[in-house]
């Protein structure tokens, strides 16, 4: 498998369509808010680390489900909570 730019732009721009969508409600209910959001092609938790250090509040989804679905994290959340330079929210 070689690498595809094509496929990868494809991808990108469905995220940020994505993004925007999720985003929308949050963005009307609170016009004041400053919601950043970015699309990378690389390690998820190195390129949501990097933007720590930026950041006033990182929000990340746990992702993983446990035992009946309680107290697990998944990777990205745990390396995050433990490594990011700014407060981290993890949502279930």
């Amino acid at each position: 498998m070689g690498y595809e730019p094509e496929g990868l732009r494809a991808r990108q721009e469905r995220a940020r369509l994505d993004l925007s969508e999720s985003l929308a409600g949050l963005r009307s209910d609170h016009p004041d808010l400053e919601i950043r959001t970015e699309v990378v092609d690389g390690e998820l938790a190195e390129g949501l680390l990097e933007a720590s250090s930026t950041a006033r509040l990182l929000v990340v989804n746990r992702r993983r489900t446990g035992y009946a679905g309680l107290l697990a994290l998944g990777g990205v959340a745990w390396q995050c909570i433990r490594s990011a330079d700014c407060p981290v929210v993890v949502t279930p």
